[in-house]
């Protein structure tokens, strides 16, 4: 049996080879992701069809996610991670917590915890034109 952070380790890793079957062959069918803050990326998405369309970056938008460690213990799996995130002249650097539940070996829920949420929504903010 996989350990916790292992299993968010896969995933992050998947994630990061565009391998979208297996992302969501660690998800539960219905995942729940909760993202902060007030920028058009914010909110409580469920399902893994549109946790994926949540997560694509928006036209003229690129993000590099750089993972620094993993946890896990019975019930939880984490991974501590930076991301680049730019658009047109602008570019935002900053740290991130994903923490998720897991239960039978399958990510239920996810929750996400930004280094500085008031950076991140005012880097949408300036960016809005170019939104989603």
């Amino acid at each position: 049996m996989v350990s916790n952070r292992d299993l968010v380790k896969q995933m992050t890793e998947a994630f990061l080879k565009g391998d979208v079957t297996k992302v969501q062959g660690l998800w539960h069918d219905d995942i729940v992701w909760y993202f902060p803050g007030r920028s058009i990326h914010a909110g409580v998405f469920q399902g893994k069809d549109n946790i994926l369309a949540h997560l694509a970056p928006p036209p003229g938008a690129s993000m590099e996610l750089i993972p620094r460690a993993y946890f896990g213990d019975e019930e939880y799996g984490a991974v501590l991670y930076e991301t680049h995130t730019s658009m047109g002249d602008n570019t935002l650097v900053e740290s991130r917590v994903m923490v998720c539940k897991i239960e039978d070996s399958k990510i239920v829920e996810t929750r996400i915890y930004s280094g500085d949420i008031y950076a991140f929504d005012e880097f949408w903010e300036k960016n809005k034109q170019d939104n989603r």
